[in-house]
């Protein structure tokens, strides 16, 4: 689902002024038009979806962690997962494509985590199920390790952490540059497989979070449509 705009296309530039035909932009009237598209997905249905997601994700990890004597691990995305960012993105918004939406600055992630995202009030719902069943869990993000120490204050800060959360696992960018981000989150999940004896439940907002296995995985909707191009 892609927000409606009645700009024009081209030609673009990706700081200072974006012009679409004869309108020309500031960048902050493209953060603004951002902050509004937030707002619009922000919605009693899309809580709902994350509600029955989460309810599917309960049901899966006892049936694993059962099938599996009681031992595995639950892996957790973090951006659009874990931590909302949506209503930031607004902080690393660079411009406005018309054919693919809103362009983004990954490298200025810092932003966004310095303006103290809030996590999912229904992820933080199933940590907590998790707690009260003793089930281990971790965070596996392709985010940047150079990005840890906010993360983890974070995730402190939205309480999601405790002796069952066993790590937050971030990208080495010298190992796997971003290109290799998939590649990253295979290697990481095998890994992790290996060193707690099976993957119980493993949740994300985008394919490549997941094992590819449906009695595990559990895919978030994410109705957020702001990245078109991303630098």
């Amino acid at each position: 689902m892609k927000a409606q705009f009645t700009l024009l296309p081209k030609p673009f530039s990706p700081y200072g002024q974006v012009t679409f035909g004869s309108r020309s932009l500031s960048l902050r009237q493209i953060q603004q038009q951002a902050i509004e598209v937030s707002k619009q997905y922000d919605t009693l249905e899309a809580h709902q979806a994350m509600e029955a997601s989460f309810e599917q994700a309960k049901q899966k990890t006892l049936a694993n962690w059962n099938r599996h004597g009681q031992q595995g691990i639950v892996l957790f995305d973090i951006d659009e997962t874990t931590l909302n960012l949506a209503p930031l993105f607004y902080l690393i918004t660079t411009g406005y494509e018309p054919q693919q939406g809103f362009v983004i600055d990954r490298d200025k992630m810092s932003d966004i985590y310095d303006a103290n995202p809030q996590a999912f009030p229904e992820t933080k719902a199933y940590i907590e199920w998790l707690k009260s069943q003793n089930i281990p869990y971790c965070f596996l993000s392709a985010r940047s390790q150079k990005n840890l120490s906010q993360i983890q204050t974070l995730l402190a800060q939205n309480n999601l952490l405790g002796p069952q959360m066993k790590g937050i696992i971030l990208r080495d960018n010298d190992r796997y540059p971003r290109a290799l981000q998939g590649q990253f989150k295979t290697d990481l999940r095998d890994s992790l497989k290996q060193q707690y004896g099976a993957i119980v439940a493993c949740i994300g907002d985008q394919p490549h979070d997941l094992t590819g296995d449906p009695k595990i995985d559990v895919l978030l909707p994410n109705y957020f449509p702001l990245a078109g191009r991303i630098h």
